[in-house]
């Protein structure tokens, strides 16, 4: 080696780079001119020689040996060409061509950089991962991965066999993002990155930005993917959807399914099949919307997809995201609209996903009560970190704006908002201010919304929640969180809980059918039979169909159990019948828009309430009987016509014993539910009946004649009773007076008598006062002889002696 040439080389550096532990390879690797010349340095980990190859030239120049590692240099005279590559051999003969990796500019915008540190990018998935592109002349793929505490960060793959010492990546300086152009990688070839830790340890990971991820025997892998060439026929239906009034409501009748419930046992499942099954069944069935469970990729059946291992990279088990497109836009070519389950709460904890992709939190929180969530073992996304918070709002409108997707739906929000979800006290870490609000996740959620709400008209989020929290569907400047629409969880839940019970015992729980609309109002909601089955089916669907709110139903729910059964025929024409009645939407959001007929008829298990749209005579009055038995009823209305059952979930056509046409029922008068109107209806035993309303015209006037003919009559007639019993009440009166009469005399001689019998008492008093004075003088007297005798005696007796 020349004197020159040694000093020219960084000799630490080089160790770095011999040892896997660079993060600035690009310093030493590559052209470097000096001078005149140009220092060419390359490591090829292995070889035995290698010769540097200019196009121009006609024999490679070897290079010289710098570590037996593999480490190479020449310089040079003249400046480095626009191209030039690298011939190496090995011990075993082997020759490879190697093109230069270190010689691009591969930084970032400096905007992009600050607007992901600070959480504001909404379009990370264009710079961030990897992307086929051209440098120079050459076509390959840069990368950029973000690891900020890793020591050195390699792309490997099938294209450097998978060596993690071929091509490490540059650190950009402050940010934590590592970057590398790697010249012939292109799509479809398979990589990971491996991050060499603090402590030495290295780990492969996905890149958490890719598009497609395969699962090879179980080991997930990232591959290079281009969706720009993907072609869409749908530009006609994302233009009507911008034009929704958000504002409003609309019919929205939604059919959940996973991609699995669609799959053949005999025909391998790929994603074009999936569409056109979905959507032939969707869209047979009247649905407006079709929710996928989820599709990004996962690595557990038996999540069923919430553990999700790679957020920009629909499954792979049907096919390829361009694959996955061509299923979007099938869906849409039927005129329904998508939406996805969006795991916001399920981030798997594979060490080759997200969790401590550079051996320390970097995605999730590194205290495990702010990281992990306990119920499920996946992991919490730390919402106060720029890049992070970049990652996922750049991911829901990744899916929005590169899939045509038409909704997302965030599965267990609770768990996203609240610190202590699913913990026990003392398992968690308060907010700034002592609360369990997650303050970074809520800021993150409303921003989330407001973009999405300004830059994709017509998209709608959806919020499953059942932490109570208020607002859910409040407009973010209101004070709310943003989404379109809240699962009524509480609805579902008091909803099968009362439905579960044996008809007999369902009346000391009827509370559970009416308690929802005292909070019906207090968001937008979806009413969600998110169940395989229920009892009572089709009344329970057509109960869910006539409540106010958005209706789900999942798959399977939709099912006729056996050829007589009929749910699927009620299914399809419940939802031609919603979407056909306003009366069943535009007023959900309204009170205006549902009023309580007889809520309270617990003893017979009935329900009747009356469905209103914008326009005053556009209204359906519902009965739903949830006994074992039928009912007769009156069901009181305020506005006299004809009411006609224009939908019986018991009717033949479904299954049930309902057959022939049904007649207009005529209001009667009469005071029923506090309305001075009724008409008599049967609404057989498990079953809902919906009732149009028709004023009374023209054709009605012999009826109605004969309505007040009717009327005439029975006001002569109780005319006729009034004056009878004016009559009897005369009569009685008089009677009354009579004998009032008589009872007055009575006590007035009662009273004289009295006043006379006083006075014969009081002269018996006296004359008995007289005797009693006239004894005492008697016996005064007699006192007396009897003195006057003995007197007389004592002076005989002197006189004889």
């Amino acid at each position: 080696m020349n004197n020159r040439m040694y000093k020219l080389m960084n000799w630490p550096a080089i160790e770095a780079v011999v040892y896997a532990e660079s993060d600035n390879p690009s310093s030493v690797l590559g052209p470097h001119a000096s001078g005149n010349s140009t220092l060419y340095q390359v490591y090829v980990p292995g070889a035995s020689e290698v010769r540097l190859q200019v196009p121009d030239e006609d024999k490679a120049i070897k290079m010289e040996s710098v570590d037996e590692a593999g480490f190479f240099a020449l310089l040079k005279s003249g400046k480095a060409p626009a191209d030039y590559s690298y011939i190496a051999e090995f011990p075993d003969g082997k020759i490879t061509r190697i093109e230069e990796a270190y010689r691009y500019d591969h930084k970032l915008p400096a905007k992009f950089i600050k607007d992901y540190m600070q959480g504001k990018a909404g379009n990370a998935y264009e710079y961030m991962g990897a992307h086929p592109t051209t440098m120079g002349k050459k076509s390959g793929t840069v990368f950029y991965m973000w690891a900020p505490n890793a020591r050195r960060v390699s792309v490997v793959g099938d294209f450097n066999e998978w060596d993690g010492r071929v091509h490490q990546m540059d650190r950009i300086e402050g940010t934590g993002i590592f970057g590398l152009f790697v010249p012939g990688v292109k799509v479809g070839d398979r990589f990971y990155y491996e991050v060499n830790m603090k402590g030495g340890l290295s780990k492969t990971v996905l890149d958490p930005f890719s598009a497609s991820v395969i699962n090879d025997d179980g080991w997930f892998m990232s591959v290079v993917t281009d969706l720009s060439d993907i072609k869409w026929t749908d530009d006609r239906f994302i233009a009507d959807r911008s034009t929704d009034d958000s504002s409003r409501s609309m019919p929205v009748s939604i059919f959940e399914c996973s991609l699995s419930d669609f799959v053949s046992e005999t025909d391998a499942p790929t994603y074009q099949k999936l569409g056109e099954a979905i959507a032939e069944h969707a869209a047979s069935m009247n649905y407006t919307h079709v929710e996928l469970k989820p599709v990004a990729e996962y690595e557990n059946e038996a999540s069923l997809g919430y553990e999700t291992v790679a957020y920009y990279a629909p499954t792979s088990r049907f096919g390829t995201p361009e694959d996955f497109a061509q299923m979007i836009d099938i869906i849409h070519s039927r005129g329904l609209r998508v939406i996805l389950d969006w795991t916001l709460a399920h981030p798997s904890s594979s060490n080759y996903a997200l969790r401590k992709v550079d051996g320390t939190g970097c995605y999730e929180h590194e205290d495990p009560r702010q990281g992990i969530q306990p119920q499920w073992g996946t992991l919490l996304f730390n919402y106060g970190r720029g890049e992070v918070a970049s990652f996922l709002k750049s991911n829901a409108l990744y899916w929005i704006k590169e899939f045509h997707v038409d909704g997302l739906r965030i599965d267990s929000l609770a768990a996203v908002i609240c610190l202590d979800y699913g913990r026990n006290s003392g398992d968690w870490i308060p907010n700034m201010y002592g609360g369990h609000e997650n303050l970074d996740a809520l800021e993150f959620i409303k921003n989330l919304n407001n973009t999405i709400s300004r830059d994709f008209p017509g998209v709608i989020t959806i919020a499953e929640d059942n932490s109570a929290w208020p607002q859910v569907t409040a407009k973010v400047s209101d004070g709310g969180l943003g989404f379109t629409y809240k699962w009524n969880i509480g609805w579902r839940d008091d909803y099968l809980r009362y439905i579960a019970k044996d008809p007999l015992f369902r009346g000391g729980s009827h509370n559970d059918l009416t308690l929802s609309m005292v909070y019906c109002y207090s968001d937008r909601f979806v009413l969600p039979l998110s169940v395989d089955d229920v009892n009572d089916r089709k009344l329970s669907i057509a109960y869910m169909m006539t409540h106010p709110g958005i209706k789900l139903m999942s798959c399977g729910l939709d099912k006729s159990r056996g050829k007589k059964d009929g749910t699927d025929k009620l299914v399809k024409a419940l939802n031609q019948f919603y979407t056909k009645h306003p009366a069943l939407y535009e007023l959900d959001d309204d009170e205006n828009g549902f009023e309580w007929i007889n809520c309270m008829d617990q003893e017979r298990c009935t329900l009747s309430y009356i469905r209103k749209s914008s326009r005053k005579s556009d209204l359906l009055v519902v009965v739903a009987n949830f006994s074992g038995i039928e009912q007769e009823m009156k069901v009181g209305v305020s506005v006299p016509g004809k009411y006609t059952r224009i939908f019986n979930t018991d009717a033949a056509a479904y299954g049930g014993s309902t057959k022939g046409k049904e007649q207009a029922i005529y209001t009667i008068d009469d005071d029923v539910d506090s309305r001075p109107y009724y008409f008599p209806v049967t609404i057989p035993a498990a079953s809902l009946s919906v009732f149009g309303y028709e004023p009374f015209d023209e054709n009605d006037r012999e009826y109605m004649l004969g309505l007040q003919v009717e009327a005439k009559k029975k006001a002569d007639e109780a005319k006729a009773d009034a004056e009878k019993e004016k009559a009897k009440a005369k009569a009685a009166q008089k009677k009354a007076e009579t004998e009032e009469k008589k009872a007055r005399e009575a006590a007035e001689a009662a009273e004289a008598a009295r006043i006379k019998a006083e006075k014969e008492y009081e002269k018996a008093q006296a004359e008995l006062e007289k005797a009693r004075i006239a004894m005492e003088k008697a016996k005064e007297a007699a006192q007396r002889a009897e003195l006057a005798a003995h007197r007389l005696k004592v002076t005989e007796e002197s006189m004889k002696k």
